[in-house]
């Protein structure tokens, strides 16, 4: 494997790809539906972010005292969240839903929502700037387990700013739990539980068996990847009873696209992120790829497109793009 797709697959597995964090800039106010090139089969669906919908509390003021891992897996007390450097991927929506947006101070790329406009970006794809991050004079930087290198963390501890983590997120009931955690984390329990009685966790399943291709592409850089086991998306499928592709052949994360193996996949949908169907023509490049031409999906332009930055952000806004997920692949199941 090239050390470009490598880069990328690593990327990946932080939420869509830091490594290509330019693309990532654009804000959920700034998002439109996909250009005309997605318009070009009426089975085409597109998912932006003004679809995704989500409870909102009423801004709070953290109360400290709550509970966390620090960066050796030890549970310690919360000790003052006032001033936040949220580094956690996807977990921006989380904190604004819980009321508590007003306290972040500083962000990593993938905080993305419009209330986070005016907060300065502290890391450099995978590395934190220490020095951008004091800056914001944080007292409580809060992390997951994809930060990578916690050499620059351990610093910041030393310098008496406390650090904690949140876990990954592998499945559907992880976000529930990093909900629940953040909410301890700011010392309001309650306001996690009051969140998930709120948001529609009632997820409808697709209506018949459909099977789905997940591809991340960058054409503009040769990159045509097969997404299986671990991508992000095989959670989202699976948990509306689609049928991830990917996993069904055994694929483990991203592998490059085979043409073979693509025609003996013979997906009936595929799922793209916008700024990929993009870099590829749109959908009349999409079925051009090695191996898509003979396919059920590319015959019928069975193509679902969604918005770079709410695909795989794994936050609460994920139930919401998974109630419409749900409607808009039992659609092309009928096809």
């Amino acid at each position: 494997m090239n050390k470009l797709v490598f880069t990328v697959i690593v990327g990946l597995k932080r939420c869509f790809a830091i490594v290509v964090s330019s693309i990532l800039l654009t804000t959920l106010s700034a998002c439109q539906s996909p250009s005309d090139s997605t318009a070009a089969g009426n089975n085409v669906i597109s998912i932006t972010s003004k679809d995704i919908t989500y409870p909102l509390l009423p801004n709070a003021v953290a109360r400290g005292g709550g509970k966390a891992k620090n960066l050796q897996g030890k549970t310690v007390g919360v000790l003052d969240p006032t001033r936040v450097a949220l580094l956690a991927a996807g977990a921006g929506d989380i904190v604004h839903a819980l009321g508590f947006s007003a306290l972040v101070v500083a962000r990593d790329i993938t905080q993305q929502l419009p209330v986070y406009d005016t907060v300065p970006i502290v890391t450099d794809a995978h590395s934190l700037s220490l020095e951008r991050l004091l800056s914001t004079l944080p007292t409580l930087v809060v992390v997951d387990s994809m930060i990578g290198t916690t050499s620059s963390l351990e610093q910041v501890e030393d310098l008496g700013i406390q650090v904690v983590m949140l876990s990954e997120i592998d499945r559907l009931a992880d976000i529930d739990n990093r909900i629940r955690a953040i909410a301890e984390i700011f010392g309001d329990r309650s306001r996690g539980d009051i969140l998930l009685a709120e948001t529609n966790l009632d997820l409808p399943e697709v209506s018949a068996p459909i099977r789905v291709l997940f591809l991340y592409l960058r054409g503009n850089s040769a990159i045509y990847l097969v997404g299986g086991r671990g991508s992000g998306a095989d959670m989202l499928l699976e948990s509306i009873n689609a049928i991830d592709v990917g996993s069904e052949f055994d694929i483990r994360g991203f592998t490059p696209i085979q043409a073979e193996v693509i025609r003996q996949m013979n997906p009936d949908a595929i799922l793209v992120m916008k700024k990929g169907l993009s870099s590829v023509g749109g959908v009349e490049g999409l079925v051009k790829l090695p191996g898509l031409d003979r396919t059920k999906a590319a015959i019928n332009q069975a193509v679902i497109v969604v918005d770079d930055d709410i695909l795989l952000a794994r936050g609460i806004g994920t139930y919401s793009l998974l109630a419409k997920l749900s409607v808009e692949l039992s659609k092309l199941a009928l096809l």
